[in-house]
């Protein structure tokens, strides 16, 4: 984990090579997901996005969202606990973490340019941790991310889907200005890599136009608790309802 900080402090993201520890938890995970799979077809393939995308159908991607015990075992493994005391989080609390299976063609699990803060709240410390089951790439599908762009400041946003909820009441906030991406950056990892993202830092799915294996990933969130300012609002998060739009008070926060 050594010489990353800088790097998350300038650039707004950090890579962390995959530990054995998460690497076995990584590929139990796999196979757990395998099987789930097999429930709703028989000769499921883990590489196959049809399969991924018939056993969807059949409420694959809502069972194993949050239900594999190893996603559990991530959440409270060393690695993440070193990880989190050499951030500097004194008193960390699961905030999100959830498996995602995703294939190009079920465009409703696609997301956006984002900043995560805007729509989940948390401190300011309360970053993202995305770990790929498989390998991520150009080619393979992966996360987009804009290096820097956490400095920017807080980007307009609208409901990714206004017909589920409103800006007020939505936990998927995408930006609505048009985003440069010459600067942009395909993230590349193996396997239980740690990929570390700032709360403000401009990021989104990525999938190559030609059909790809589905992109297996775990986003876990921590939160603070040791942070006065974020107390005081009232530890607002998105798991209470709460996002920057019903919440302004969290902007100043944010930008200072």
């Amino acid at each position: 984990m050594n010489n990353y900080k800088e790097k998350l402090i300038k650039e707004g993201y950090a890579i962390i090579p995959a530990s054995n520890e998460i690497i076995n938890i990584v590929d139990r995970l796999n196979d757990e997901l395998d099987n789930i799979g097999k429930f709703y077809i028989p000769n499921f393939h883990r590489n196959n996005p049809e399969h991924t995308l018939r056993a969807n159908l059949r409420g694959y991607f809502k069972v194993i969202r949050t239900s594999p015990f190893q996603l559990y075992e991530i959440a409270s493994s060393k690695t993440i606990r070193l990880l989190l005391n050499d951030l500097g989080i004194k008193f960390p609390v699961v905030h999100g973490c959830n498996v995602r299976v995703d294939v190009k063609e079920e465009s409703k699990h696609q997301f956006g340019w984002h900043q995560d803060a805007i729509s989940l709240l948390g401190s300011k410390s309360m970053y993202t941790y995305w770990i790929p089951l498989g390998e991520v790439s150009k080619t393979m599908g992966s996360l987009q991310i804009i290096p820097g762009s956490h400095s920017r400041g807080i980007y307009p946003v609208k409901a990714r889907d206004p017909d589920l909820a409103d800006e007020s009441k939505s936990s998927n906030l995408i930006i609505s200005s048009e985003i440069n991406q010459e600067d942009s950056k395909i993230i590349e990892a193996k396997p239980g890599t740690i990929i570390v993202l700032h709360p403000l830092l401009i990021h989104r799915s990525y999938y190559p136009d030609q059909s790809h294996p589905p992109r297996r990933t775990v986003l876990l969130r921590v939160d603070e608790l040791d942070d006065v300012e974020h107390r005081n609002r009232g530890y607002k998060t998105s798991v209470n309802g709460y996002n920057l739009i019903n919440s302004p008070e969290y902007e100043s926060y944010y930008k200072n």
